[in-house]
């Protein structure tokens, strides 16, 4: 779908400026989208604008 496109596209983008991890704030619940793009949960659960998010980072 479009979020697995921009994802790529943004991950390519850090990989061609030779950063090494990025890590994200992901809204609860589609933490498993992330998951299935690699993501790995750092952390708890934390509010963020009224909404539950989760920390997650990926080697890049």
């Amino acid at each position: 779908g479009y979020g697995r496109v921009i994802m790529d596209h943004i991950e390519n983008f850090l990989i061609s400026i030779e950063n090494k991890k990025i890590i994200l704030n992901a809204q609860n619940q589609v933490k498993d989208f992330y998951k299935k793009l690699g993501y790995q949960q750092i952390g708890e659960p934390f509010l963020e604008a009224g909404t539950l998010h989760v920390r997650m980072e990926k080697g890049l």
